[in-house]
């Protein structure tokens, strides 16, 4: 567990914000600067983060930030993606940093934003605070005002095991403890699937401590064509996963599987424990008991949790996997 959370001091900043950039649209990536300049919290440092834009991008962002000294452009020549370049953003955080929040190139911030999650962290000892988001279109008109019940998202009932099913923390709509970075860096390496850096910030938080959140949109989420992650109704759900099934005409091949292995099995080497169990003959029960309790609690991811079942009772003839997972 982690210490009790630091109180601020007076004479320096507390937030680290850290931006990811690819090519923005330069009207959104202004209407997103102007949304943390109008922050009535303005103790922060925000952080960069450019993916292999080029230098024409680089300068209309130069343009964008210019005589405000409370942004730091970080340039790199090499394009990683969104997952190892906000782990690349994580690495510029000062140590003097209480609590760091995750910020989109798109999006718009309301003004409260980073007071009221800041204050929900202290209020609540929490590890991590995340809020609901309104989704917004390319003209900034609402889609549908909470993301939450728009995609059936629970974050009262998550638990570690859910969580490992089915993330509902958005990283643009999270602030966590610096403290954290620790136990979050570096990022594991993924082999099968995508992995994304706010479901991995969360699973530590809810391994180290409390996840709280804020049932009131603080963001302007926007949907539009190039979003490496957008909004979408259903995930996990059972009538979903059957219409995915059916889409793909009945084939299976394990990649889902293996890809959670593969997190589950991250997750345990970052946290080693004496009562870890292996993936055996049990893990398709235990799948199936989170099935229930996701259905009884309304979690939505009994799908899911489902699918995984028969591809684990599949994998224990097969003998795939030998990973642990957390209890």
């Amino acid at each position: 567990m982690l210490q009790p959370f630091p109180q601020p001091e007076a004479d320096r900043e507390s937030i680290d914000i850290v931006l990811a950039t690819y090519c923005p649209n330069l009207d959104y990536f202004a209407a997103q600067i102007q949304s943390l300049q109008q922050q009535t919290d303005t103790d922060w440092l925000c952080h960069i983060i450019d993916d292999g834009s080029g230098e024409k991008p680089l300068q209309a962002i130069r343009d964008c930030i210019a005589g405000d000294d409370r942004f730091v452009l970080h340039p790199f020549p090499d394009n990683v993606g969104a997952y190892r370049n906000f782990e690349r953003g994580l690495g510029c955080c000062r140590k003097t940093a209480t609590a760091i929040a995750f910020c989109d190139q798109d999006d718009i911030w309301l003004p409260s934003k980073l007071e009221r999650m800041l204050e929900v962290l202290r209020e609540r000892e929490a590890v991590l605070v995340h809020c609901d988001l309104e989704i917004i279109d390319e003209r900034d008109r609402t889609i549908h005002p909470s993301g939450w019940n728009y995609e059936g998202r629970v974050p009262e009932v998550v638990t570690l095991q859910l969580l490992l099913l089915k993330n509902v923390v958005t990283g643009c709509a999270c602030l966590f403890r610096a403290d954290l970075l620790p136990k979050v860096l570096p990022f594991p390496e993924p082999t099968s699937g995508d992995w994304f850096h706010d479901w991995w910030i969360a699973l530590v938080a809810a391994r180290m401590g409390t996840i709280a959140h804020v049932r009131e949109p603080l963001v302007r989420y926007r949907q539009h064509d190039s979003n490496v992650v957008g909004a979408t109704r259903e995930v996990g759900q059972l009538g979903r996963e059957l219409g995915q099934w059916w889409s793909n005409r009945f084939r299976v091949t394990g990649e889902g599987y293996r890809a959670y292995c593969e997190l589950v099995s991250a997750l345990g080497d970052r946290f080693p424990t004496h009562n870890q169990k292996p993936i055996q003959r049990d893990f398709g029960r235990h799948l199936l008991g989170l099935a229930w309790q996701s259905w009884r609690v309304g979690y939505g991811v009994e799908g899911t949790a489902l699918r995984l079942a028969v591809l684990a009772f599949l994998d224990d003839f097969k003998h795939l996997s030998g990973r642990p997972f957390p209890d």
